[in-house]
């Protein structure tokens, strides 16, 4: 199972969240132990630090995702998130991530747009939800003038984010205006997404869609086997951060873009 690396946040330092109680080499043995898929060991490890020290809400945060990596219950890792968030309830990462989770394995769209919206309101430059509140709208509540814009701000932000354009290809298409659907298919073939501009224009010469499913979600993006680090900073920045890269997976068959498995 493959990680959504936008979704995974590791190491956001937020004011009064303190990182005393974990070493540097404890941490790198939780990484090193996660990326060998022993994720006991590596929730051992974290659990550690959090007898020392259990105000640590990115401690938390990280444990809630290897809960989801390891298939363990989904109510553990919403559980773990939301203790991050009892810790320090603006931490844009366990915001995300729990969004993430209601938005896929817990199913639970309410919630899932509560939190995307809660993450934009504790950090507007947080783009990974932009695009998570543009898909929710789109596939969910079938908004596509709302989810265009949505993914307009995810492009203004990250513009070299090839699933954006897929998704505003596909708003396009719901509100009938294939000349610009026609620009975002152009844009993906000059980014090498052959993939989602093969798709953009089946479903084009299709018709109007009149329901976009989750499940035919464009591939995930930025996906890679191990757990990331926030898009807003770093704690051990230089020794564990890992490139991001992009899988060109067929668009019909890979889950919605914001779930985290």
């Amino acid at each position: 199972m493959k990680v959504f690396a936008l979704a995974v946040g590791l190491c956001l330092l937020c004011g009064h969240v303190s990182w005393a109680a974990i070493s540097r080499e404890d941490y790198q043995r939780a990484m090193d132990s996660f990326t060998a898929g022993n994720y006991d060991e590596s929730i051992a490890v974290l659990k550690s630090s959090l007898d020392e020290d259990p105000n640590q809400a990115m401690i938390y945060n990280l444990i809630g995702t290897i809960y989801l990596e390891q298939n363990q219950s989904i109510q553990s890792a919403i559980g773990s998130f939301q203790q991050a968030l009892r810790i320090d309830p603006n931490l844009a990462d366990a915001l995300f991530n729990l969004a993430s989770t209601y938005a896929g394995p817990a199913n639970n769209p309410g919630l899932a747009g509560k939190y995307f919206k809660k993450t934009l309101e504790v950090d507007p430059q947080y783009v990974k939800a932009y695009f998570g509140l543009g898909w929710f709208t789109l596939t969910t509540q079938e908004r596509p003038e709302e989810a265009a814009e949505y993914f307009q701000k995810t492009i203004d932000h990250f513009p070299d984010f090839p699933e954006a354009y897929y998704a505003l290809g596909l708003s396009y298409i719901q509100m009938g205006k294939s000349p610009l659907t026609l620009q975002s298919i152009s844009k993906l073939r000059s980014m090498g997404r052959e993939d989602l501009a093969s798709y953009l224009e089946l479903v084009l010469r299709g018709g109007e869609i009149s329901k976009i499913k989750q499940e035919e979600g464009p591939a995930e993006p930025y996906v890679e086997n191990t757990v990331k680090e926030s898009q807003d900073s770093s704690f051990f920045s230089e020794e564990t951060a890992t490139p991001v890269s992009s899988e060109n997976t067929n668009p019909t068959t890979t889950s919605n873009p914001f779930q985290l498995k």
